[in-house]
């Protein structure tokens, strides 16, 4: 947790550089491009982590956090007869539940929702057990016969300036260091 003390100017950063990506990107390449911004924001980070008077220092896209998606392989999927929405269908009434019937007491009307049971559901391994039901037949295949669980590092936080992404790397100068003197220090 980081501490400011209560500014009466607008300047919320001491020491702020930003690098963005200003030419014209294509869209398939936009890991890449974040990957790139951050090993550029990471160079930046460590030559000011070396500079005396340096006393916080972060970037503003934060930390790459875990997520776990479910790619579904398209020609299993197609040959099994299931679609993209029969395995989003099969999934999200699993984990998180599908109304079934709404039972009646008295004024009351009280939702019954159908789910895998909490142990069933409690292993992030256990998404791809449940059978995934066709919408089109009669077909029903176990969800790991069409699909694979990948974990991956991502960047939740991707700031934009004019519509370009841009990390901006912040520093706060010890006290008594003034924000010239870091930057005339970090600049060579």
């Amino acid at each position: 947790m980081t501490v400011h003390q209560l500014q009466t100017n607008p300047v919320e950063f001491l020491v702020e550089i930003r690098i963005a990506r200003t030419s014209d990107v294509d869209p398939s390449q936009e890991m890449p491009d974040i990957r790139t911004l951050r090993t550029l924001a990471g160079g930046v980070e460590k030559t000011l982590r070396q500079v005396p008077g340096v006393q916080v220092l972060q970037n503003d896209w934060f930390a790459e956090s875990p997520e776990v998606k479910l790619e579904i392989d398209p020609d299993r999927a197609i040959l099994a007869g299931i679609s993209n929405h029969d395995v989003a269908a099969s999934t999200t009434a699993a984990m998180s539940g599908t109304a079934v019937t709404t039972l009646r007491e008295g004024k009351l009307q009280i939702p019954a929702i159908a789910r895998l049971r909490a142990t069933e559901r409690a292993q992030l391994s256990d998404i791809q057990d449940p059978y995934v039901y066709s919408s089109q037949g009669t077909q029903k295949v176990p969800l790991r016969t069409v699909s694979k669980v990948v974990n991956q590092m991502v960047t939740a936080h991707i700031r934009r300036q004019e519509h370009f992404r841009t990390i901006g790397v912040h520093a706060h100068p010890q006290p008594g260091v003034l924000a010239s003197q870091v930057l005339k220090k970090a600049r060579p």
